[in-house]
């Protein structure tokens, strides 16, 4: 009997599970769901729902196997990975796929009936916010809303603007109240110390206890002349746990709790009259000021916030000096007329991807939305609020001026570029292959951190393209580079799984793969010859069909050989050592022996270095490979060769400082300008 295709062999058996699957995932959610919201109202039915949800996400964070969770709708694709798995891993998933096809569609039918309460929520406004109207989808959510962006923003400037008009008020009063008490105390900093002490228990605790926190209070010099039975125990753990997370809940910042502190203001209070939902934010920001008085801060000097205003636009003109001196040494080098048409290419091109690898290394882009769509009044108020509260401003200010230098570089860099050489893209995109990846991966075997790697990058690339005004080329490299990463190591592992799978299965695996390859080239022949298409290299495809081929030709070549394994135990040959002569090209060893010489590392060859510039060596061999001129070895050994060649002697691992991370701005810089791709 001549056996089917894999996929074909498990298709009547997947389908089954599948069914069964989606019929459990229905009943379960007519129980647990439907029969109980029939008596609700639209917002009850939702808070049900929502927490059914978040329950969900975090079963299914758990499990093994997203690949077919997050694929349950499409049967094809469950299939295919179901197929691989089961004929090369030779194990039967079929309570695996089950219950990952039930939380699949037991997700969706949650999603659906979310949206469709979403839809019904009634409209909401700025206008209603300030007459005190109280919207409970507004104040208990804060993704399902039915509200206008324009009136969201005015709602959020008010809380930002009245929040930190209170918060700065009760804390520069009690630090004030703090200042005169230090005035008559003997050892203030001794008293400084025991109070900071108290704030470090205070924030360290995990209990949930609010009676204890409230205790806790109570041993505070700022709550001597405050009554603490005005604060609700299950208050204060609530938004003690919400401060202990790095949250705040703006939407539970309702008018109605709010403006009664904000008019409170008018009295000119002197004891602290916050409440549950601010006081940890006021105790934080003096537990900050407590630190700068034990770094040695004078405790008599004013406590004033910054002008957040005046601030942006000292980090909008600095962010503006850079990017011209960037964009005037691009200009100079364009027109110099002794640079040659490749010359500029190769610069524009590395500058342009540096650039790229900057916007990458930020964590936090999400006010790079802002800056791209020139809501200027909206930035403001992010930045003013992001500063305020994340008691670092250094490191608000500096992620901003980066985000604002690499977005507009990035468009400068492109313009430029499509001057001088009249194109739209920098980088050559037709033969990203990110579909053909992702088709292809599942007819290898996934596993958990592979595909979320792939998914991620996919939902990146998406919400991105959406958010940020960014060149396309950016969006497409960054997938692009990562989707590749991710079918490279597929192939490894799958080399591997075929190494150790059963030799019949793994004949009836490697042909299914080819045959669909084949048969899907020939489909799109057929589009070409049908819809005159251009034709088309699909690189991945061939680059699988290969490896696949590969591995069948040595099945049919072998099949007949007897083999024994040799018994000699002694190595065949001595590896070699590794030398900056063997290790790179000899064009590449020109290059770095005058790099060295040029960034006053090496003289003549030798290093003019001392003990305490060494780490100007990782910083160099860092920039070295990234742009691919040293090979991908351990970074310590490249630090060793450089060393060895030099003459400067590097017996241990070269920690980050921040003499390899100036010397490795200066050797990206010196590539992008000397060195020829």
């Amino acid at each position: 009997m001549i056996p089917k295709p894999i996929d074909s062999s498990l298709k009547i058996k997947v389908n089954t599970i599948l069914k069964s699957a989606k019929r459990r995932a229905d009943k379960a959610f007519a129980d647990n769901i439907l029969s109980r919201t029939k008596v609700l109202d639209d917002f009850e039915s939702l808070k049900l729902i929502d927490r059914e949800y978040k329950a969900l996400k975090k079963e299914i964070k758990k499990s093994d196997y997203p690949f077919y969770i997050h694929n349950s709708s499409t049967p094809e694709w469950v299939l295919s990975q179901y197929a691989s798995r089961t004929y090369l891993l030779d194990v039967d998933e079929s309570r695996e796929l089950e219950k990952a096809i039930y939380l699949g569609k037991y997700r969706s039918n949650l999603l659906k009936s979310i949206m469709k309460i979403v839809k019904r929520v009634p409209p909401y406004s700025y206008e209603k916010f300030m007459n005190g109207e109280v919207c409970r989808f507004f104040l208990f959510f804060g993704e399902y809303q039915n509200l206008a962006e324009g009136d969201y923003y005015r709602i959020i400037k008010w809380q930002t603007e009245n929040i930190i008009r209170i918060i700065s008020y009760e804390c520069a009063m009690l630090i004030k109240k703090i200042q005169n008490y230090c005035q008559i105390k003997e050892n203030p900093i001794s008293f400084i110390e025991s109070e900071n002490l108290l704030i470090d228990q205070l924030l360290a605790y995990k209990g949930s206890d609010g009676g204890e926190i409230k205790n806790m209070l109570s041993k505070m010099y700022i709550f001597d002349d405050f009554d603490l039975n005005n604060y609700k125990d299950y208050l204060l753990h609530e938004n003690h746990r919400t401060y202990q997370n790095q949250e705040f809940h703006w939407h539970k910042a309702d008018y109605h709790i709010i403006k009664p502190m904000a008019d409170y203001l008018e009295l000119e209070p002197v004891t602290v009259f916050t409440s549950e939902i601010l006081i940890f934010q006021t105790i934080d920001k003096i537990a900050v000021w407590f630190k700068e008085i034990l770094e040695g801060a004078d405790i008599q000097k004013e406590y004033v916030l910054p002008d957040y205003p005046k601030e942006l636009d000292r980090i909008e003109n600095e962010a503006k000096e850079e990017i011209e001196r960037v964009s005037d040494l691009m200009c100079d080098y364009i027109n110099d007329e002794t640079n040659s048409e490749k010359d500029i290419k190769s610069y524009m091109i590395n500058l342009y991807d540096n650039n790229r690898s900057k916007l990458n290394a930020i964590k936090d882009k999400r006010v790079l939305e802002l800056i791209s769509n020139d809501k200027k009044h909206v930035l403001i108020d992010f930045f003013t609020t992001n500063s305020f509260f994340s008691n670092n401003p250094e490191k608000v200010e500096s992620n901003l001026k980066e985000l604002i230098i690499v977005h507009e570089l990035s468009w400068d860099i492109l313009v430029a570029y499509n001057d001088m050489f009249g194109t739209k893209n920098i980088y050559d995109i037709r033969d990203y292959g990110v579909s053909e990846i992702t088709m292809l991966l599942n007819k290898m075997v996934l596993n958990k951190k592979l595909y979320k790697t792939g998914k991620k990058a996919m939902d990146d690339f998406f919400l991105h393209f959406q958010k940020y005004s960014l060149p396309f080329d950016y969006h497409i490299k960054n997938i692009q580079e990562v989707l590749s990463e991710v079918f490279t190591t597929a192939m490894k592992n799958l080399q591997a799984i075929l190494d150790d799978a059963q030799p019949t299965n793994k004949v009836i695996f490697l042909q299914s793969r080819i045959k669909e390859i084949k048969q899907r080239e020939l489909q799109l022949r057929h589009l070409e010859t049908e819809y005159n298409y251009e034709p088309t290299r699909n690189k991945y495809s061939d680059l699988l069909k290969e490896f696949l081929t590969i591995e069948a030709d040595f099945i049919k070549e072998t099949i007949a050989i007897s083999h024994t394994l040799p018994t000699r135990k002694e190595p065949l040959q001595l590896e070699m050592k590794a030398t900056f002569e063997n290790m790179i090209s000899k064009e590449n060893q020109i290059f770095i022996s005058r790099m060295l010489e040029d960034l006053s590392i090496t003289q003549d060859g030798s290093a003019i270095i001392g003990e305490r510039r060494k780490g100007a060596i990782r910083g160099i061999v860092e920039a070295l490979k990234e742009k691919r001129i040293l090979p991908d070895k351990s970074l310590e050994l490249l630090c060793k060769i450089i060393g060895d060649k030099i003459g400067l002697k590097i017996n241990s691992k070269l920690d980050f400082t921040n003499t390899s991370e100036r010397y490795k701005k200066e050797a990206g810089q010196y590539i992008a300008e000397n060195h020829q791709n």
